[in-house]
């Protein structure tokens, strides 16, 4: 439990802390009142039974004579609103704490999920090179779900209920200290050794049901995403078969859970049914007579009637809790894992400031291999380039071209060796300010489904948009005339999800079109113009060509003639891993 605990709080902000704090107190009044409302029926059943205690009962008789009441049925009417009155505050106080219970547990998933997405976003580029995506999106967006449904809400509801145990057992031990202890040890013992029998079983279980979850989310993703080849080579049933395994393993872990929890009330009824029967015979031995019991036995059945569901939800709520405590661990450690801490991430994103570039770009004795990798991707890189020159970059597949690239970018750390931008290295310190002067086309354009619009000016905000300069760079990436004549609605036409309604060639100008749009003082095209046509290509490149004197232009290409107009032209081998 306490463990359980600090795996929460650790979750939590301080404002989320106080919020607990708050809701914990509502939870002990809701608690107290509950005491109230099943220890109020204790005078009114005993009148009830026994009129004639409004005389003998020193309590019951004061109240009588203090409101002036001349009637003993009068005063049993008023004894019975007052238990209604009791029971609707107590249900009124009850409604209002689940309602905050709940409101907090809720609003902690959106906080956790709002976190883990924006310390996603903040990690370095090396560690989506090891990471799939649809795992990331699946923590995201269903385990933290999961987390808030199956462990903090009914972590929340544990602790509300046991709260509400505890003051039923207190008032009962307060009428009859040793039926109380017995009653409460053997309901105890009951769901505790249960419990305590299939725990470990829970949670292995819910290791399978997790491993399961991220299968499934990944057999969907790459069905989706390779959506044309699956039709092509005819491979729907493949997917379709390889989404049945963990699909059922996640389906029978899940509902052996749920099992788990609800089998074992049907043993506790029958337990709490021979309770009540022992409780009856041991009251009309001890009270002699079952109008001295009654009030008592009114009292026990009533406090049972309360306590069962309690019982019986907090052992529901722990079979939960343990079997997606996989879960908890998965988002704690997520959480914890990120290699820029919290105070990093908002100092990265405060460098509003621009590292100013005004002479060279240097790379200097530069290394880079990547984790895992048997040899390094690059070794003894050495080149200049001066500001508002172009450089071409050459060389077969997997001779490092890209990775050169984003080094540059400041993507990726060197292992050794220094990249300096006016003489200042390139440091996590200054990535950022520096990223700010870069525009990159990559091979494989991403895009959003939405507008041409949107998508050229890529994540500026609808009304930020500045329509004049997204014509202008649509001119330059020979990509306007397409737009204007060949499609009804122009620039807000929507281009489907990662522009599936275009061919490569169009996705690629728009990606063209977006860096250009940004206006940055150096371009890097990495096979930007790859899937174009040749006449297409060459007006783009005349285009390119033309930024040569405003822009400092990094190009990678296969075609010779593609650069054929750079002012330096860079060679890497892929045997020596070097510049030639």
């Amino acid at each position: 439990m306490m463990k359980l605990l600090k795996q929460i709080n650790s979750l939590l902000t301080e404002s989320e802390r106080k919020q607990a704090f708050f809701v914990l107190c509502l939870t002990i009044l809701m608690a107290l009142f509950e005491m109230i409302g099943i220890a109020s029926i204790l005078p009114f059943m005993a009148v009830l039974a026994s009129p004639q205690m409004v005389e003998t009962n020193q309590y019951l008789n004061w109240g009588y004579e203090f409101l002036g009441f001349e009637s003993t049925n009068r005063y049993l009417f008023f004894l019975g609103v007052i238990v209604l009155l009791v029971l609707v505050l107590s249900n009124s106080v009850k409604a209002v704490a689940r309602w905050k219970t709940l409101n907090f547990s809720i609003t902690a998933g959106h906080s956790i999920s709002s976190r883990l997405f924006r310390q996603y976003l903040y990690q370095p580029y090396a560690f989506y090179l090891h990471k799939n995506s649809s795992h990331l999106a699946k923590s995201i967006l269903s385990e933290i779900s999961g987390l808030v449904s199956n462990v903090i809400i009914p972590f929340s509801d544990t602790i509300a209920r046991l709260v509400v145990i505890s003051a039923i057992l207190l008032l009962l031990m307060i009428a009859d200290p040793l039926l109380a202890v017995s009653s409460g040890c053997v309901l105890g013992i009951a769901f505790g050794g249960t419990y305590f029998f299939i725990r470990k079983w829970l949670h292995d279980i819910g290791q399978e049901r997790l491993a399961a979850q991220s299968q499934r989310y990944q057999i969907v993703n790459e069905a989706f995403l390779g959506i044309k080849n699956v039709k092509l080579t005819g491979n729907e049933e493949t997917y379709a078969e390889l989404y049945k395994k963990p699909s059922e393993i996640y389906s029978k872990t899940t509902a052996a859970s749920g099992v788990a929890g609800e089998v074992p009330r049907y043993a506790m009824e029958v337990i709490a049914f021979g309770g009540i029967l022992f409780i009856i015979l041991y009251l009309l031995l001890q009270k002699e007579g079952l109008n001295n019991a009654l009030p008592l036995m009114t009292l026990y059945a009533f406090a049972g009637y309360r306590l069962m569901p309690s019982m019986q939800a907090v052992f529901q709520n722990y079979t939960r809790i343990r079997f997606n405590s996989s879960v908890l661990d998965l988002i704690q450690e997520e959480l914890e894992m990120s290699a820029l801490e919290e105070g990093k991430s908002l100092d990265i994103k405060g460098q509003k400031h621009v590292l100013m570039f005004k002479d060279e770009i240097e790379f200097k004795n530069v290394y880079f291999q990547y984790e895992q990798a048997s040899k390094p991707v690059l070794q003894d890189i050495n080149f200049s380039l001066l500001k508002n020159k172009s450089l071409g970059i050459v060389g077969k597949t997997g001779s490092g071209k890209t990775t050169m690239v984003d080094l540059l970018l400041g993507l990726l750390t060197p292992v050794s060796g220094d990249i300096l931008i006016d003489g200042i290295p390139l440091t996590e310190n200054n990535r950022r300010a520096w990223q700010k002067n870069c525009a990159y086309v990559t091979q494989h354009i991403y895009l959003c489904d939405d507008t041409i619009r949107a998508n050229i000016a890529f994540g500026v905000a609808e009304k930020d948009i500045d329509k004049e300069k997204v014509q202008q760079a649509a001119k330059m990436a020979a990509l306007h005339e397409f737009i204007e004549h060949e499609l009804e609605k122009g620039y807000d036409t929507m281009i489907g999800e990662n522009g599936l309604r275009l061919s490569g060639g169009q996705r690629q100008r728009i990606g063209l079109a977006r860096a250009l749009y940004l206006d940055r003082p150096v371009l890097v095209l990495d096979e930007a113009t790859s899937a174009l046509d040749h006449e297409t290509e060459k007006e783009v490149m005349t285009a390119i060509n033309n930024l040569g004197s405003q822009k400092t232009i990094i190009m990678i290409a296969h075609r010779l003639e593609t650069i054929s107009k750079v002012d330096n032209v860079l060679k890497l081998s892929e045997k020596k891993r070097h510049i030639e």
